[in-house]
């Protein structure tokens, strides 16, 4: 083999166990970071919910990603979408009505399926929605799911047998120098 492509084989298998590397870390994050129901981990600055229910359907389907950032609850008005820790779970609401009681500030929400609605304090808001995406909670799905595990375990393979493909390749050329 030429020094040409002999170096040109070697980027290439770093490039590739680089890519894998990163992709098994980044599913490796997702995994663990959704790993109990409601989690709600805090990315750049953004709070990411996944929806476990049909609370908020139709507007926002089961299994969206949410981005919410925290943000004075004085920006807070009606038809924001918030998450809010109500006793030990964190849920997404839509807010109906804002209320200034004594100067305590209360927030009548409601889920979208049109359950009744209720009032919380703005000690129970945790952040404000800034944005949804349906196909990251697909995404977030297949890596929680037995296919998206094996998955990693094929990737970890991979890694390993594209690393022993390049020490082999090192040990042969070295052997024919």
């Amino acid at each position: 083999m030429s020094d040409r492509n002999a170096n040109y084989a070697g980027i290439m298998e770093c490039a590739a166990i680089i890519f894998l590397a990163v992709l098994l870390g980044c599913m490796l994050f997702l995994r663990f970071s959704f790993n109990e129901k409601d989690a709600a981990p805090k990315i750049f600055g953004f709070t990411v919910y996944q929806t476990h229910s049909l609370y908020m359907e139709p507007k926002i389907p089961n299994g969206t990603v949410i981005l919410a950032k925290e943000t004075e609850t004085g920006s807070i008005s009606r038809g924001s979408v918030v998450l809010c820790r109500l006793e030990e779970a964190v849920v997404l609401t839509r807010v109906v009505g804002v209320e200034n009681e004594n100067g305590i500030m209360t927030y009548e929400v409601q889920f979208d399926n049109g359950a009744d609605s209720f009032k919380i304090s703005e000690e129970s808001i945790m952040a404000k929605a800034v944005g949804q995406s349906a196909q990251a909670g697909s995404v977030l799905g297949f890596v929680d799911s037995a296919s998206g595990n094996l998955c990693m375990i094929l990737i970890f393979f991979l890694i390993l047998f594209v690393f022993g493909m390049r020490i082999r390749r090192k040990s042969l050329e070295s052997v024919t120098e």
